[in-house]
């Protein structure tokens, strides 16, 4: 993408922080145009700096202070390696709540250019317990940490897919803000994501993503097995050649199966009772077609996503599920179930 002139610049940077194209208090006109050179016209640059300003006091020391901050600045030509960018990201990311900045590296999880129900993203979210509930209902939490994020632009909705109430049902991210989550997500063995570039593993795991079905996933049994009382999330996207046995996964809070793949079957998940902590389980897979009557047992089971499965019915002990609050399903036998469960 080609820079921005300075008037669509500066167009795209008050839009973002005063919501119109050319409105900017006096005693700020001269600071923002000073801020736009140290962009250089990319308009990642100038988004993320203006959803950063946007959250700051509307004074000129403020504004001064994150200018000196950038750095000396960058341009089309010479920000080839994405350093500057790379800082200015930085720069937004440094400046997020903790809990925010928890949400953020959880989204290393996800695959390159992958499509992510924003509903999906907030309930994991609350499963793994990065949203404070000081304040009223956690859900509703969940999504203003996912709307802060959005403001902040290092979220970006899909337009493409709503609702029909017209809100956004996929979000995801850029590129260069993956790459950031990536590397700052590593540095803290946050997660760890297989994704057929051989990764090296850590030699405790805590949030898994199989993305692929390369070699690097034989390793990666052997680290699962060796990290199974670690692992909070596991989160399977690609085809798995070798799926290993789940057992004592005491700590799984997170547990989806996506994708159309027929690998995983019904006795991969029949130990699946046992994971105590698990609040979110996903199942998306044709190759499962039914839930072990021992589903009962997950007393801390929040959310039950099933759709895209070939799971036929419900078992009865899912009437035990006494903290279950969101069950989501496509076939018309368990939604009939569903409603008189209810």
């Amino acid at each position: 993408m080609l820079p921005l002139n300075d008037v669509d610049s500066q167009r795209l940077f008050f839009k973002r922080i005063f919501n119109s194209d050319y409105s900017c208090p006096p005693q700020l006109q001269k600071v923002s145009v000073r801020i736009l050179i140290k962009c250089g016209g990319l308009p990642l640059a100038i988004i993320t700096i203006a959803s950063l300003l946007a959250n700051k006091p509307q004074n000129t020391d403020e504004w001064e202070r994150l200018r000196d901050s950038i750095g000396t600045g960058l341009s089309y030509e010479s920000d080839d390696d994405g350093k500057c960018m790379r800082h200015i990201l930085l720069l937004s990311y440094w400046d997020l709540p903790h809990h925010l900045k928890t949400c953020l590296l959880y989204l290393h999880i996800y695959p390159e250019d992958e499509y992510i129900s924003c509903e999906q993203l907030k309930l994991k979210w609350i499963a793994e317990g990065f949203i404070p509930t000081q304040r009223g209902n956690v859900y509703q939490e969940a999504e203003s940490c996912f709307n802060e994020l959005v403001n902040r632009s290092l979220i970006q909705l899909v337009d493409a897919h709503v609702d029909h109430d017209g809100f956004a049902q996929y979000c995801r991210i850029h590129d260069m803000v993956l790459d950031l989550i990536i590397s700052l997500s590593d540095e803290e063995n946050f997660a760890t994501a297989l994704n057929g570039v051989c990764n090296s593993l850590p030699s405790k795991i805590r949030r898994l993503s199989l993305q692929s079905s390369g070699l690097e996933q034989k390793g990666a049994i052997h680290a699962i097995t060796r990290s199974k009382l670690h692992v909070r999330s596991f989160n399977v996207f690609g085809e798995t050649e070798k799926i290993p046995l789940l057992v004592d996964f005491r700590s799984l809070r997170v547990f989806d199966i996506c994708g159309d793949y027929s690998s995983w079957k019904n006795e991969h998940i029949r130990n699946i009772g046992g994971f105590c902590q698990l609040r979110y389980l996903g199942i998306h897979r044709r190759g499962i077609t039914e839930l072990p009557e021992n589903i009962g047992k997950l007393q801390n089971l929040e959310t039950l996503d099933l759709r895209g499965s070939y799971i036929g019915k419900l078992p009865s002990t899912i009437t035990r599920l006494q903290k279950l609050a969101h069950l989501f399903v496509d076939r018309p036998q368990l939604c009939v179930f569903c409603t008189y469960a209810s």
